[in-house]
């Protein structure tokens, strides 16, 4: 996963405010919504303090006021038409599921990883096993041979000679 998967994906399941949920897909971003309260703020602080306040400064204040003003009506618009104990039940379940999905693809995940690294030691294991199961059946055979006179002239690769010695057929 390159890194800006994985920011995406992090963006994703992050939970995010209700303002980004529900005003800003209605309303769009108000990015300078801040540098709008400051400027306001200063011209506050203009009257307030007694300096100069100039029409320019009136004009200003007027259009940062409008413009907030516009925006908060949108968004009380949104509020009232809102029904935020089903959308948070919504946004609550779909979470969930994200997560669900997350933690299936991290079990998928460690489990490759899981079984990667033991297939050597099965591979192995079942080496060792099985060399050990042809070194016992070639030291039984020979054995059966001797137990057992009358048994067949070949026996898993090995054959009885005339004077019941036997040898490993190649």
């Amino acid at each position: 996963m390159s890194s800006k998967q994985l920011i995406n994906y992090i963006n994703t399941i992050k939970p995010k405010s209700d303002w980004d949920r529900l005003f800003v897909p209605q309303i769009g971003k108000m990015s300078n919504i801040e540098e709008a309260i400051d400027e306001l703020r200063e011209l506050r602080n203009r009257v307030a303090h007694c300096k100069f306040f100039r029409k320019k400064h009136y004009k200003t204040c007027l259009r940062l006021l409008r413009t907030l003003n516009r925006k908060v009506n949108k968004a009380l618009k949104v509020v009232m038409s809102i029904d935020f104990q089903e959308l948070n039940s919504e946004y609550a379940y779909n979470s969930l599921e994200i997560l669900s999905n997350s933690i299936k693809e991290f079990g998928k995940g460690i489990s490759e990883i899981i079984l990667s690294s033991l297939e050597p030691l099965t591979t192995m294991a079942v080496n060792s096993t099985s060399n050990a199961l042809k070194r016992l059946a070639d030291s039984i055979v020979p054995a059966l041979f001797y137990s057992f006179p009358n048994s067949k002239t070949t026996i898993n690769g090995f054959k009885r000679e005339k004077n019941k010695k036997y040898t490993k057929n190649v």
